[in-house]
């Protein structure tokens, strides 16, 4: 799932700098393999 890319990589940076993310945030977008960030659709669905 494209969609995870940005949730895994702010989890790995909230890991490696021991900073939590706020409980009641929520992280969804795709990185592309250069690096730049794509929106994802569904977002409605997504926060359901």
């Amino acid at each position: 799932e494209p969609a995870a890319d940005l949730a895994v990589a702010a989890a790995l940076l909230s890991a490696r700098e021991d900073v939590a993310l706020p409980p009641e945030t929520v992280i969804f977008g795709e990185i592309s393999l250069s690096g730049a960030l794509r929106p994802v659709g569904q977002t409605e669905n997504r926060l359901k």
